[in-house]
């Protein structure tokens, strides 16, 4: 919980609780970066989610996100496991979202444009094509 570690973060935050699914991006899109430190989730969708928000995200190596973050300009994925690098990633994102901010800007916009390629309903429709014609 929030409430055992909280007196000992570095930085200001805002602990929402229960979101509903309807101001979920809105969230998104107000979060200089979505954390994701799953590591039993192939998904997890959060991932998703905030990319088409066009919100970076720090992931393990796993599931979703070597799909939408790895080898792409929307985030950083680091070591299955290794909270080292998961911090190195979130510091890496920030200090770019304060340092480098036309840069950050230009993460941003590329992960709209991962989310469209991966994730639009033309990207749906061409997948399934795709699977069709194997068949």
């Amino acid at each position: 919980s929030i409430e055992t570690v909280k007196d000992r973060l570095p930085f200001s935050y805002t602990h929402t609780g229960f979101v509903p699914m309807h101001m979920l991006p809105q969230l998104y899109s107000a979060a200089d970066v979505y954390l994701s430190p799953s590591v039993n989730d192939a998904g997890p969708s959060m991932v998703n989610q905030s990319i088409a928000c066009g919100t970076p995200v720090v992931a393990f190596e796993m599931g979703t996100a070597l799909d939408v973050i790895k080898n792409h300009n929307t985030g950083v994925c680091v070591p299955l496991g290794n909270v080292d690098s998961f911090a190195h990633g979130i510091r890496q994102i920030m200090r770019l979202a304060t340092d480098c901010p036309d840069k950050y800007t230009a993460m941003r916009a590329e992960c709209r444009r991962v989310a469209e390629e991966y994730h639009s309903y033309s990207a749906f429709v061409s997948s399934f094509e795709r699977m069709m014609n194997i068949q």
